[in-house]
């Protein structure tokens, strides 16, 4: 054989070589890698069970599918404290004479306000589940309340057309604006009150010196606003279904959101990143950045009529007709039902957010969810 085609022979054979060697390495390495981040059983199971933690649903799919079951005790005693948690009664706070339409819970947590149809204003301790006073002045029901963010301001309208401010504390009126208005909210500075007029405007004050600030128009049908958690943005929702961003510093329009032009109400999730509205019969999640549609969710028992989130934005309440329904905000699994005999006009979560009240007809009822709250944490 020529010596050059000998030469030839053997650099090929130490390419073919290095090649294999290389792709033997390259099986091997890939083969570690899957091997270090697959899950065993026993992993998968507790992945399985931490993730059902909080969520009736999830934990007896937990306890029916599960091959291995290791904390099949703990998932069993975790559904039985969430199922009688959900059994047991609600705290009823008794003495208004008319439908209750409105709720406010001040920052603290320690006092709850109701308005009713009775045109009073009632303060509660929520600790004790007690009567501090009544606040008399309005003429027609009180159908919105809001506590200033510091709590030592009140705010109440009704439909007498005034909008009226408290000392809660002292249970003192401090004054009155003959203004007829149908939703209002402090910015979360306190700085600022935003208020829907019957003209379909926003009109905005400066709470220290009360002076109206600017009116916001270009709105039809106004039916609610909320400003965003860092008070950047005032969002407002229009008869026709769209929601508008402001901004509540130059009175700019941000943007316009495409809705459903069955939404009556809003609530921003405690980091601002997600907005959602009460739509008829169901509640709707949208991410504000890019306004995608992130959840549909289906209330049971006809009309919602209130959404609020929980403090940490993991839970979402929906009222309506005799329920509360609370779902898991990220998810949509439905967590709990709370069952009344009323209707249900408002809910609030307290600022712990192991509890919440609704106005149920005539009475104020405090509902214990502290094992969803520990759970969803």
């Amino acid at each position: 054989m020529p010596r050059c085609r000998t030469r030839l022979l053997l650099s090929c054979r130490r390419r073919l070589y290095g090649k294999l060697v290389a792709l033997i390495v390259v099986v091997a390495v890939t083969t570690n890698i899957c091997q270090a981040t697959a899950q065993t059983p026993a992993e998968q199971d507790r992945e399985a069970y931490n993730a059902a933690i909080g969520d009736p649903p999830a934990l007896r799919a937990y306890l029916n599918v599960c091959e291995i079951c290791a904390y099949k005790a703990q998932a069993r005693a975790e559904l039985q404290r969430l199922e009688a948690e959900e059994k047991a009664p609600p705290r009823t706070l008794t003495g208004h004479t008319g439908i209750v339409r409105s709720l406010a819970v001040s920052p603290g947590g320690d006092m709850l306000a109701s308005g009713s149809d009775d045109a009073t204003i009632k303060l509660w301790n929520v600790a004790r589940g007690e009567l501090l006073r009544t606040l008399t002045g309005h003429t027609q029901p009180v159908v919105v309340l809001a506590f200033s963010p510091n709590g030592r301001v009140l705010a109440s309208a009704g439909w007498d057309q005034t909008i009226k401010f408290w000392d809660p504390a002292a249970g003192r009126l401090l004054g009155t604006a003959a203004i007829p208005v149908r939703f209002l909210a402090f910015s979360p500075d306190g700085r600022m009150m935003a208020a829907v007029s019957d003209d379909n405007t926003i009109k905005l004050w400066n709470v220290a010196s009360g002076g109206l600030e600017r009116t916001l128009t270009g709105g039809t049908e106004l039916t609610s606003i909320a400003f965003s958690p860092d008070g950047s943005s005032l969002a407002s929702v229009n008869g026709d279904g769209t929601v508008k961003l402001w901004d509540p510093a130059t009175g700019q329009l941000q943007r316009t959101l495409i809705g459903d032009k069955s939404t009556e109400g809003i609530a921003f999730s405690p980091d601002g990143h997600i907005l959602a509205g009460n739509c008829g019969n169901s509640v709707k999640l949208w991410n504000l950045a890019s306004g995608e549609l992130l959840l549909g969710l289906s209330h049971r028992r006809g009309l919602v009529t209130s959404i609020v989130f929980s403090p940490n934005g993991r839970i979402l309440a929906g009222s309506g007709w005799s329920t509360v329904e609370l779902w898991d905000s990220v998810s949509g699994h439905l967590l709990r039902t709370l069952t009344d005999q009323k209707s249900i006009a408002s809910v609030v979560f307290l600022p712990n957010g192991r509890a919440l009240a609704s106005a149920s007809g005539e009475r104020v009822k405090l509902w214990d969810i502290s094992g969803l709250a520990r759970a969803n944490h």
